[in-house]
């Protein structure tokens, strides 16, 4: 018994056939309620159905303001996805199949019909409509599925296939593959090992899945995940999706596996309970154990410093720290004592804490410590025997006495100096910090030590370190002499420089690992978890999972990779830029066109939330000499930050504009603006403006943006207002020097470079 009530739309203009067919209905009881309603003419029919809904139809062919098919068909114009049951007094099997043929469920000749018949037809009608329209839903989701999908016939021909599997292959249509066999996208040996592997499975399962090599239509090869599923002995279902990239991810992460295992630097993983987790080669060889031998032991194990009560304050200094650098002493297997330096970091993945710790042995860095000790003693023991240089000055810093270590160590010999101002002979930048420190001599102790650059009677400066002390008249206090002993400190003014310089590079090295590590574990979180979660799900319940949630877990993987594969992009980018290997390759390039491409493809990535408009003004140059990766570098990452920080419906523009012998690229968004204190930093590794919130990025968008307009030789601007949005300006010549753009500029359109990852 039908549950609820079946509306009927009963158009008839006989009220004799109208009244029958109504108590027809009444006698009928496993419908719940019958809702009838009663029109006479075609025109209150049309009327009807555009303003309501109805389970079906009952039309009779001829009426009043209209006779024929043609009722029919304006019925079903106006309401194509409701059932239609025709009623008609001729019992004409020509008429009842065109009926059929132009959108009518049933065909019923009234002097023929009863109750069954009538029911039976009014069911089947809703069901039969109801039918199609889920196998209509179901072709569309597999005309708009991203997977490639196609029926293979027992021949091997493809008799069906979307447009996805088509494009997958580099085709145009459908229509190119449509009756040939699969051997036209695999290689004869790759076909034949696919068929191998796939037969078993076919044979006892009826499906199979598994990952194979396919060849496009210009001959490249790709890696794709294939599933067959056999049909009978009719042929067979195949699926497919292009896994490149992902191919590609888990290569770059084998390779950063591999990278961390065989670092230099010892990386150390540790719970918070002190154990080891994860170390890598050069933590082993550091330690003298192996990798088995310490992944059963503790933080207590090779600190002798540690305790549990230590760690547990250390572990809560982390929690609230994030990171910070300690020296520590470790020991190896063989009960031998080093120090080290050990920068710890605190990290959270899948809902566990852990230590990522770098740990450096710093024992040559002490020892040169202690000799740079040893040494600051052994010029002091020489000071001490008269090696140094002995003076007398006058208040003013006149020479009235000189040592004949003057000689040796500045080249004059005493009678050289004698009677002449001091300050005659110090580095200009040097002589107001002494005048000032003898000017104040009476508010100073009366030994006092002062480090300047004294020249060298060869021209050349030396740092001296001189120690005075006041001769004061014991009757009136006042100054009369000052005697100083001197000593060339120009090598340990050296070494500190040099000690400040490496330990300045060292605490930069340090903050970029932090901040790689920070920006890691934060933004590869989310993308892993997602991969991880939706593959197991995937493995879990592919039996029970329906096609549509098969392929939304498999656009959350896509998804995932998609933006893995962006942030090693955005890494190895910087890294090229910092070791000077990011090079401008300029090449003949339409500009136009290439920023009217480059929109097109952010339109689709950004989604239709945003309007992005493009326009061009000044000369329409066709001799423009750029970069084209650099520049889709440049462009993309400046139009993706302004949709990300932008509110939904806004616009942004995207400028072109020649200038002479320049070209400039104007972006402009309504976005959350960037506050002026940021904008200094704006274009630093790792930065990010204060009000993002919790907008996800990485900080590199920006860098990478600068290091690209650098490599052209050009400029780029920001100028921007909180809420009110922001403008990057871009300047570039628009020729670059190189040999390549000395080409005729009637040359045939160039490729397109590969858009970004």
């Amino acid at each position: 018994m039908y549950a609820q009530a079946i509306k009927i739309l009963l158009v008839e203009d006989s009220l004799t056939d109208a009244t029958f067919l109504q108590k027809i209905l009444q006698i009928e009881t496993s419908v719940a309620a019958w809702e009838v309603v009663h029109v006479t003419q075609l025109s209150d029919t049309l009327t009807y159905l555009r303003e309501d809904e109805c389970d079906v139809v009952l039309l009779d062919l001829f009426l009043p303001d209209e006779q024929g098919l043609a009722t029919l068909q304006q019925v079903h114009a106006t309401a194509p996805n409701t059932p239609i049951v025709v009623l008609t007094g001729l019992d004409d099997e020509a008429i009842a199949i065109e009926t059929l043929r132009q959108g009518a469920q049933d065909y019923l000749v009234k002097g023929q019909i009863e109750v069954n018949l009538l029911v039976r037809a009014i069911r089947y009608a809703i069901e039969r409509s109801q039918t199609l329209k889920i196998m209509q839903r179901q072709s569309a989701a597999i005309e708009a599925a991203s997977d490639g999908v196609a029926i293979l016939n027992q021949d091997e021909q493809f008799i069906y296939l979307n447009q996805a599997y088509a494009e997958i292959y580099g085709y145009d249509s459908p229509a190119e593959l449509l009756g040939q066999t699969w051997r036209l996208v695999y290689d004869d040996n790759d076909l034949k090992g696919m068929a191998r592997r796939a037969a078993l499975d076919l044979q006892a399962k009826g499906s199979w899945r598994g990952e194979v090599i396919a060849k496009k239509q210009d001959g490249e090869k790709f890696y794709q995940e294939l599933s067959l599923t056999a049909i009978d002995k009719d042929g067979f279902i195949c699926i497919v999706r292009d896994v490149t990239e992902r191919k590609r991810v888990e290569e770059a992460l084998q390779f950063t596996q591999f990278t961390v295992n065989h670092a230099a630097e010892a990386v150390i993983w540790t719970g918070p309970d002190a154990s080891f987790v994860y170390v890598n080669e050069a933590a082993c060889q550091m330690l003298g154990y192996s990798q088995g031998e310490l992944l059963v032991m503790t933080i207590f194990d090779i600190a002798p410093d540690a305790s549990p009560e230590s760690w547990q304050e250390d572990w809560s200094q982390l929690k609230q720290q994030g990171s910070y650098t300690l020296e520590a002493w470790n020991r190896r297997k063989d009960g031998y004592l080093f120090p080290v330096e050990v920068t710890r970091n605190y990290l959270e993945f899948r809902g566990r804490e852990y230590n990522c710790a770098f740990m450096r042995d710093i024992t040559q860095r002490k020892q040169f410590e202690q000799a740079l000790r040893e040494s600051e003693q052994r010029f002091r023991l020489l000071a001490e025997n008269s090696t140094d240089m002995i003076s007398q000055h006058t208040p003013d810093g006149t020479f009235l006495y000189v040592s004949p270590a003057c000689h040796t160590l500045l080249g004059y010999k005493p009678e050289e100096l004698l009677g002449k101002s001091a300050y005659d002979y110090h580095h200009p930048d040097d002589v107001d910090a002494v005048r000032l420190v003898h000017t104040n001599i009476l508010e100073l102790p009366e030994t006092y030590s002062v480090s300047y650059r004294f020249r060298h009677q060869q021209g050349h400066y030396l740092w001296l370190e001189s120690t005075a002390k006041t001769i004061r008249s014991s009757e009136t206090q006042t100054i009369q002499e000052i005697q100083i002993s001197s000593r060339d400190i120009t090598e340990r003014k050296r070494a500190e420089v040099d000690i400040y310089n490496a330990l300045a590079k060292e605490k930069e090295l340090s903050q970029l690992k932090s901040s790689f590590v920070s920006m890691v574990s934060h933004e590869f979180r989310n993308p892993l978890s997602a991969i991880v979660l939706s593959s197991e799900l995937l493995e879990r319940y592919t039996q029970k999972a329906s096609e549509e949630q098969k392929t939304k877990y498999f656009k959350r993987i896509h998804a995932a990779t998609k933006r893995m594969t962006e942030l090693l992009d955005e890494v190895l980018i910087i890294g090229r830029a910092e070791a000077g290997q990011l090079k401008c390759q300029p090449m003949p390039l339409l500009l136009e066109e290439f920023c009217q491409e480059l929109v097109d493809e952010l339109r689709l990535s950004i989604g239709q939330q945003y309007q992005l408009v493009f326009t061009s003004t000044g000369r329409h140059a066709t001799e423009a000499c750029m970069d084209e990766n650099l520049l889709r570098h440049i462009l993309g990452n400046l139009i993706s930050n302004a949709a990300k920080y932008s509110p939904a419906n806004s616009t942004i523009h995207l400028n072109l504009i020649y200038e002479n012998d320049l070209v400039v690229f104007q972006i402009q968004d309504q976005g959350i603006g960037i506050p002026e204190e940021d904008q200094q930093r704006l274009f630093d590794s790792f930065y990010r403006a204060t009000n993002v919130g919790t907008i996800p990025g990485t900080g590199l968008g920006l860098a990478i943006v600068k290091k690209c307009v650098d490599a052209h030789h050009g400029q780029v601007e920001v100028t921007s207002q909180l809420d009110a949005g922001t403008k990057f300006t871009v300047t570039l010549p628009l020729h670059s020097s190189a040999p390549a753009c000395t080409i005729p500029l009637d040359i045939p359109e160039f490729d397109q470079a590969p858009d970004l990852a």
